[in-house]
């Protein structure tokens, strides 16, 4: 009788595991069908892009880009304003306003605050990440030196300005 029950608890731990297997086995693929149809976007660089400017103009440092539904491009760089109004003119729009915006960027409450914050992120890496560690140290120590040096009583903060653009295609 205990041979027959040994049987039959080890057929059927045999066949629960035979089931979780197969479970596992089709979750895995319907897991997969469903990442493979959600794919990331794929993004490459044409070295076409951008087609040279009229009239000599030169494009800022692009900080953004962005398409709109009509394919317009929208593109945010740094400029000189009288580089842009005459680009602007150039390709045939009129009324052109800029309204400044000026408020300071506020980069943390103090010195050891902005640098946790930009010590190890976007261009501050990127740019300290190919250094032996002599010159890393140094440049971190160059950037937090610079940080104290905007500390204010509200905190660490740095000049920006915008401009807002408006024009009329002619």
């Amino acid at each position: 009788m205990t041979s027959k029950r040994n049987i039959v608890i080890g057929a059927t731990l045999v066949a629960l595991l035979a089931v979780l297997f197969i479970g596992q086995s089709l979750l895995t693929k319907a897991a997969a069908q469903t990442a493979s149809g959600l794919m990331a976007p794929k993004f490459e660089v044409d070295p076409n892009w951008p087609k040279p400017l009229p009239n000599g103009y030169q494009l800022g440092q692009t900080i953004g880009v962005a398409i709109d539904a009509q394919d317009h491009v929208w593109i945010v760089h740094r400029a000189n304003p009288d580089d842009v109004e005459a680009l602007l003119t150039g390709v045939g729009f009129e009324a052109i306003e800029f309204t400044s915006f000026e408020e300071p960027l506020w980069f943390g409450a103090d010195a050891d605050a902005a640098y946790a914050f930009v010590g190890g992120i976007g261009i501050v890496k990127g740019l300290s990440d190919g250094l032996d560690e002599v010159a890393r140290a140094d440049a971190h120590e160059k950037l937090k030196a610079a940080l104290r040096s905007h500390e204010t009583p509200e905190g660490v903060r740095f000049g920006s300005a915008v401009w807002l653009i408006t024009a009329r295609k002619s």
